[in-house]
């Protein structure tokens, strides 16, 4: 709250405590430097290079701001920081980093690193684009129907904005002179960091192994949890030191590290700091992938550089130093590669280790670093299987939040997983032919099923044999029938009738022989949908009991005749040389066939009888006695057998 009111900072230093009261407090270095940074970033001066000139050298001088009455000055020389800085960390990390490096990393911060000049350009472009915009407005404001009073609003608005601008320009002066200043004083300070004088002994040679322990220790890892802005200045930091050529530092070594310590890393973070951590190595991993991404890049960047010399990075993995074999020169950009492979398989192993684990902080932790490097890591195929084998069973995770993490990290790991490629048109036939084969294969019958068809198949045929026979026999008993019809016909008595009556009888003889060529081809059809065989006509002449008029009623004619129209499938045609079933006869043909006979003076139609209208005429009634209904037949002399005009007959 105190740096965001921007106090002046001298303002600012007579506000905080003293340093050595923050340190009796136990206060943790990343909190203590949080609240000091601001004083000790744009105004600490370069550390002279002995020792015995710090007593004398002004570390840091603020004057005492003239409207807080009772604030002094502040002033420290270095001799007093470096004394206060010593507490900060144990005795045995002096042997390894010395007290400038710690006070420069804790002191810095990420604007002193480098000046976003397309983020200052871009704004600054639109400022001025909006100051245009209102000018142009205010130049003609009748144009855009504006009055007073929104003319004088357009003018407040253009001189916020110029005001705004002349503000950025200021800050961006500000920010160059600030990340100047800071430069120049790490380029000064850069001989002393990692001199012989603070580094530990190892046969002779400082041991920089250790010293790189510490400085992840000590100062990168403690940072890059404190917040997002601290985990990109570490990395970006470590890269400067990197950048400036500092003597005596092992990139490689400071990498190596960084991977190694990711695992306890992860295991002690809490939900944010893992966050935190992801940023940090994402920074990381960028670079090892910039370099090793095109060759004239590491030469430019990193092949050149002390921190990749040979005699400093040959113990790493065993990999360093092969091709020379002596361990002199530069790290070559085959070896970087395969340095920077053997990192992934690192990285790999501790990840699935974590995921696999039965700690929920631990896998929610991994999931969410993996979800932050997902852009760098993992690159190898074989790495990418073995993480996206492991997260897809977190995929059904009993714990919500563990389910969610994994579905988006699988979501990300997908789109580097190998496509399948896309089948040609003759492929995909082959294998749908093939796949419908093996269905056909399985549905194959076993030989026990295989033969209760061929008996089935058997039994439906002789079945067959049998309904052919009966139909064969049916069609000789209507013939039989038909051939009596017509002997009784012939030997009927012969009427004296008029020219009318002849042509009466030739009328009933025609209906006669339809109704006998109608009852053959009912019988030639044989029986439908498996019923029995039509019965042989009955001694009546050819008439039903189910209704007069041949075989099958006039009824049951029409009914097959509208079924067979409704269901074409179910037609049958008659047999060879049998004459065709007559066509069906509806109540408008009855009317016409009536009018007819009226105007030709015939016979009336025949009158209902038991409650039916399709009763035959008199010529082809058999025996009354044989008749169900009852009744004679008709007196002679009627009106159905006499001459019209009721005259007698002839004798």
């Amino acid at each position: 709250f105190i740096q965001e009111v921007q106090l002046d900072m001298s303002k600012y230093a007579a506000v905080l405590p003293p340093m050595q009261r923050m340190l009796d407090l136990k206060l943790d270095p990343a909190v203590l430097f949080a609240m000091y940074r601001p004083i000790l970033s744009g105004v600490l001066c370069a550390c002279p290079a002995d020792p015995k000139d710090w007593a004398s050298t002004t570390a840091l001088r603020l004057s005492a701001p003239t409207d807080m009455p009772g604030a002094a000055a502040v002033e420290w020389s270095w001799e007093r920081l470096i004394s206060e800085v010593r507490r900060m960390c144990p005795a045995s990390a002096w042997t390894s980093i010395s007290p400038q490096f710690y006070l420069s990393f804790w002191a810095s911060s990420l604007p002193t690193l480098s000046v976003p000049t397309d983020k200052y350009a871009s704004e600054k472009d639109k400022l001025q684009a909006g100051i245009v915009a209102i000018n142009r407005v205010m130049a003609n404001p009748q144009s855009h129907g504006m009055d007073q009073q929104q003319l004088k609003a357009k003018k407040t608005e253009r001189d916020r904005l110029v005001e705004i601008r002349t503000r950025l320009e200021k800050a961006e002066q500000a920010h160059v002179e600030e990340e100047r200043t800071a430069r120049q004083r790490l380029v000064r300070e850069k001989g002393l960091w990692f001199s012989d004088t603070w580094l530990s002994a190892d046969n002779g040679e400082p041991n920089r192994v250790v010293t790189m322990e510490m400085v992840v220790q000590h100062c990168v890892l403690p940072r890059a949890l404190f917040s997002p802005v601290d985990a990109a200045f570490c990395a970006r930091f470590m890269l400067r030191v990197h950048e400036m050529g500092t003597p005596n530092l092992s990139t490689v070594h400071y990498l190596d590290t960084v991977v190694k310590h990711m695992s306890s890393a992860m295991f002690f973070s809490t939900r944010h700091e893992a966050g935190r951590l992801g940023t940090f190595m994402r920074e990381v991993l960028g670079l090892i992938s910039k370099w090793c991404s095109d060759e004239s890049t590491f030469d430019a960047e990193a092949g050149s550089r002390p921190g990749l010399s040979q005699n400093f990075s040959r113990v790493v993995g065993g990999v360093v130093g092969e091709e020379n074999g002596d361990g002199d020169g530069q790290v070559s950009f085959k070896e970087f590669e395969k340095l920077a492979s053997l990192w992934h398989k690192k990285l790999t192993t501790q990840f699935l280790a974590c995921l696999g684990g039965s700690d929920h902080s631990e896998v929610r932790n991994a999931l969410t670093l993996l979800t932050r490097i997902a852009d760098f890591f993992p690159t190898a195929k074989e790495h990418v299987e073995r993480l996206n084998d492991e997260v897809t069973k977190l995929k059904s995770s009993d714990m919500e939040d563990l389910k969610v993490l994994a579905t988006r990290y699988h979501a990300q790991l997908s789109l580097k997983l190998p496509k399948k490629p896309k089948k040609s048109k003759e492929e995909d036939g082959g294998e749908k032919k093939d796949a419908s084969n093996k269905e056909t294969s399985k549905k194959q019958p076993a030989p026990m099923e295989t033969d209760g068809g061929n008996k089935k198949a058997a039994a439906s045929s002789k079945a067959a044999a049998t309904s052919s026979k009966a139909a064969s026999t049916s069609s000789k008993t209507a013939a039989a029938a038909a051939a009596a019809a017509a002997a009784a016909a012939a030997q009927a008595p012969k009427k004296q009738a008029t020219a009318m009556d002849v042509d009466n009888g030739n009328k009933s003889a025609a209906a006669s022989s339809k109704s006998a060529a109608a009852a053959a081809a009912a019988a030639a059809m044989g029986p439908r949908d498996g019923a029995a065989a039509a019965p042989p006509p009955s001694g009546d002449g050819g008439r039903s009991r189910r209704g007069g008029g041949g075989v099958l009623g006039k009824r049951d004619r029409e009914s097959r005749d509208r079924e067979a129209q409704m269901q074409p499938s179910l037609r049958r045609s008659p047999p060879r040389g049998a004459d065709p079933p007559p066509p069906v006869r509806g109540d408008r043909d009855r009317r016409d066939d009536r009018d007819r006979r009226d105007m030709r003076g015939g016979p009336p139609p025949p009158q209902v009888q038991g409650g039916r209208r399709d009763a035959p005429p008199p010529s082809h009634r058999g025996d009354p006695r044989d008749d169900p209904r009852g009744g004679g037949p008709p007196p002679r002399g009627g009106p159905r057998d006499g001459p019209p005009g009721g005259a007698p007959p002839p004798p």
